[in-house]
Parts: C-alpha cells; sequence; structure tokens
C-alpha cells in the first residue's frame, strides 16, 4: 500500500495520531520551560559576593580630613544640672529588672558549663 492512500482512508486516525503527537510536544517543551527556569540551590557558604572595584582605588593626594576636635576644656567638678542631666540615679523597680536580668543570664552560663 502506498502511503498516501493509507492517510486518505484513515483520515480521522491519522488526525488524531497527530493531535495527540503535537499535544505531547507541547507538554513536554512546557516540562522544559518550567524546569530550565528553576535557581540552581545555593550552599549558604557559597554566595557570590560581588565587590565595587572603586573602594580599592587610592584617592588623589593630599587626603583631606573630616573637621576633628583635637581637644575639649574639661570640667574638674560637675555642677548639679550636670549631674542632672547626665546621670539617673535608678529605682529600686529598675535595679531588681537589672537583677533578675543579671541572674538569668548567670543561671543560663552555670547551665552550659559541664
Amino acid at each position: 500500500m502506498n502511503i498516501i492512500e493509507t492517510i486518505r482512508t484513515h483520515k480521522l486516525i491519522v488526525l488524531a495520531s497527530a493531535l495527540g503527537l503535537l499535544v505531547i510536544m507541547l507538554m513536554i517543551s512546557v516540562i522544559i520551560l518550567l524546569s530550565g527556569t528553576k535557581k540552581p540551590s545555593v550552599d549558604p557558604d557559597e554566595v557570590m559576593i560581588s565587590i565595587d572595584p572603586v573602594i580599592f582605588m587610592l584617592p588623589d593626594e593630599p587626603l583631606e580630613l573630616p573637621p576633628i576636635q583635637y581637644s575639649r576644656k574639661q570640667k574638674k567638678i560637675w555642677t548639679d544640672s550636670d549631674l542632672q542631666y547626665w546621670y539617673t540615679i535608678p529605682d529600686a523597680e529598675q535595679m531588681q529588672k537589672l537583677h533578675d536580668i543579671n541572674e538569668r543570664q548567670m543561671n543560663k552560663l552555670w547551665e552550659s558549663v559541664p
């Protein structure tokens, strides 16, 4: 039999098989595209870091320094207003909170010692 005669006699089967092949090829191409777009898993220890090379270039001379305060006048004795502004005397509740925090940290430390 000739191929053309077979196609003419079995048109429905040929069309169905051609359509089936087309659908299968379409599904395979979609699967390939979806699997190709996945990013490879990166080990967190092997992360690529890009550094701008400009930060390694030396600046032009002479170097300009930011304004610097070389010294200041120090007070020998604080006034009462300075004391009230800079130093806060903790009350009993604040001291208890600090004690509790320190106690927890010490307990954690003692628990971690073999």
